[in-house]
């Protein structure tokens, strides 16, 4: 052979047909395979959160129930879970191809969906739990955005920008559109 080095094809990854015409590095891929959030997938997503992790909601449509909430590597997973275990189909579905931006991060429109399906759903201990509803719930699109460590090996920062005045987001968002009303823990 020549030399033994093996060139690997150029990869397409498939992304809810749309064709994603970059190979993405691997946490990205992680993050954007547009599929149901199984406990297998998340397992694998927060590998390759890195210990320095943050989510945090930007921009000027952010409300206000938002503005203050940063997910770190010890909350971010315990509140997909939460959300996961009320809407066993919670997928995060990008809507068109993800992209490198200028500022280094990768990010596509994205449409956050999930069937109410699963247990009693509150995104903060203190609130009230609805009951099974069997809703499907949409939030978004909305550009999440993941910025990768140095080495390209894990994400450690992820910026999710609502695209409208009035956009709900984050599990917050999904308690609203079933109805429930945000109130501050008791003091």
């Amino acid at each position: 052979g020549r030399g033994g080095e093996r060139i690997p094809p150029r990869t397409r990854t498939h992304i809810m047909g749309c064709m994603q015409s970059v190979p993405l590095p691997d946490p990205v891929a992680k993050f954007f395979h547009g599929k149901p959030m199984t406990p297998e997938l998340q397992a694998s997503l927060e590998a390759v959160l890195s210990d320095d992790f943050e989510l945090r909601f930007v921009g000027e449509f952010v409300p206000e129930y938002a503005k203050p909430v940063v997910l770190d590597r010890s909350k971010f997973p315990g509140a997909l879970k939460n959300l996961q275990a009320s809407f066993p189909n919670l997928t995060f579905a990008p809507t068109k191809s993800v992209k490198q931006k200028a500022n280094g991060s990768w990010a596509a429109l994205t449409l956050v969906s999930g069937d109410h399906t699963g247990e009693p759903f509150a995104p903060m201990p203190h609130l009230e739990k609805i009951p099974t509803s069997q809703k499907n719930v949409k939030i978004g699109p909305e550009e999440f955005a993941l910025f990768l460590t140095e080495d390209g090996t894990k994400i450690n920062k992820v910026e999710i920008t609502p695209q409208h005045e009035g956009a709900e987001v984050g599990p917050p968002g999904f308690y609203r559109k079933l109805g429930g009303e945000l109130k501050p823990p008791p003091k």
